[in-house]
């Protein structure tokens, strides 16, 4: 009965979690599922993330309070089912970007990077690379994001995130050819598309750039604010006519 509940409890949680207002609703929810199943990692999990939700909203009081309690429910996830390659990364992601007061830490999340290369040593390399390259340290991301590459070359999460470490730190080049891979790896989604166009204005390529927003916006027509950067490029182009049709494209699918 008890997990039964739990279970309610998780379901009404996720559903108002997809909702940014009731945030407050999702943690009282998923509170409620990990009070009854304190076992299940899952509601540990996304307890965490009801939280960081929640944070963005909250005042600069409630923030710290928040942000140990997302940590707290990570390394909870994290203990239940050890296993998980999402947990692990979720965990290492607040040990990264979270202030030293209030639990960040380099050296944690390389040791649970390294922790996953008994679960998993692709994903392992990409958690280093991430951690390397937040650290600064450039020749030793590239290390392992290669190494990811070369382990496992038929898989996109790597040329993502190598395209995207390269667009940051001004290696347009190599970003646009590790994000033409992502492309070619996963063609159905308008992410791909939308990352390699990212790079292509960088390059102030922006023939390219409109192309390949074009082509994001035909898989996923719910992303219109791409309209309105097309219609900036055309401007930026000195196409002023493309850009105005651009721009009224935008107003018919955005009025307000």
């Amino acid at each position: 009965v008890l997990h039964s509940a739990a279970e309610e409890h998780y379901k009404l949680g996720l559903a108002y979690l997809r909702e940014p207002q009731n945030t407050e609703k999702a943690v009282e929810h998923l509170e409620e599922a990990v009070e009854l199943d304190r076992s299940n990692a899952e509601y540990h999990f996304k307890l965490a993330e009801a939280y960081a939700e929640d944070f963005s909203y909250a005042n600069i009081f409630r923030k710290p309070f928040l942000a140990t309690k997302v940590k707290m429910q990570l390394e909870l996830a994290v203990q239940h089912n050890p296993s998980s390659v999402r947990y692990r990364e979720g965990l290492i992601q607040y040990y990264m970007f979270a202030p030293v007061l209030l639990g960040g830490s380099f050296k944690k999340a390389r040791d649970h990077a390294e922790a996953l290369r008994m679960i998993d040593s692709y994903a392992s390399l990409l958690a280093h690379a991430t951690v390397s390259a937040e650290e600064g340290e450039h020749e030793r991301a590239v290390s392992y994001f290669i190494g990811a590459v070369r382990l496992r070359p038929q898989r996109w999460e790597a040329y993502h995130r190598y395209g995207m470490y390269c667009l940051n730190i001004h290696q347009v080049d190599d970003a646009i050819a590790n994000l033409k891979k992502y492309v070619d790896l996963v063609p159905d989604t308008a992410h791909s598309y939308e990352s390699l166009a990212s790079a292509y204005v960088r390059k102030r390529m922006y023939d390219e750039a409109i192309k390949y927003y074009d082509i994001a916006i035909d898989k996923d027509p719910s992303l219109t604010h791409l309209i309105f950067r097309i219609a900036q490029l055309y401007e930026f182009k000195g196409a002023r006519f493309d850009a105005l049709r651009q721009y009224q494209r935008y107003l018919a699918v955005a009025p307000g």
